[in-house]
């Protein structure tokens, strides 16, 4: 059976486990950001977690069904508007100093750019996002076992890197911040770090 959301082959196992593994989180190349026509800066994209994107968007419906039907075109366009905004003030980082955001508010955010270029940014950020591991939410088992298995081969070279993986729980691996929610891509990097480390026990599967 194939498998349409499977690890990338023309990426070596290496490279991907070093992408993956990257922390405090995995983050893009530098990237310019124009607004109002004018490049107003540089900054770079870290991947959200899934629970960031829920609360963003449960924020987003909860600030339009203010003014504006469910269902609606009106909603629909409202909703994409505000839900990119507050994607683009998580995920846009200061370029030199990652750990900061570059827009104080989603608020900022929506000020500073026309619909269109809120939108394009959102674009750049989904883009960056797909290189950076799949959704866990949308794999097979079968598909899972193949990021797993290639992550550990990766893992399996960098044996240092293993290691720091090998916490009996996710949480405890060192440099993982689980207030924001665990990323899927440092789940399955723990989940194949395991599996080399403990071939017997990996199938454990426990984010916690």
């Amino acid at each position: 059976m194939p498998l349409n959301n499977g690890p990338p082959k023309e990426v070596d196992p290496t490279d991907l486990w070093l992408r993956m593994s990257s922390l405090p989180r995995p983050t893009g190349a530098p990237t310019t950001i124009r607004a109002r026509g004018a490049d107003i800066g540089t900054v770079r994209f870290w991947v959200l977690s899934d629970l960031e994107v829920k609360r963003v968007q449960s924020e987003a419906r909860r600030t339009v069904e203010a003014d504006a039907a469910p269902g609606s075109v009106a909603f629909a366009e409202m909703h994409s508007a505000i839900l990119a905004a507050h994607i683009i003030a998580l995920a846009a980082r200061r370029d030199g100093a990652i750990e900061a955001p570059a827009f104080q508010s989603a608020d900022t955010v929506a000020s500073s750019f026309t619909t269109d270029e809120l939108q394009a940014q959102c674009n750049k950020y989904l883009a960056f996002r797909s290189t950076a591991g799949p959704s866990l939410s949308e794999l097979t088992p079968a598909e899972m076992d193949a990021w797993v298995d290639k992550l550990a081969e990766g893992a399996q070279r960098l044996a240092l890197n293993a290691v720091q993986w090998g916490p009996d729980r996710l949480a405890d691996v060192p440099g993982i911040d689980a207030s924001a929610g665990f990323l899927d891509c440092h789940f399955l990097c723990w989940v194949a770090a395991r599996r080399v480390l403990y071939p017997d026990t990996a199938g454990k599967r426990k984010r916690v």
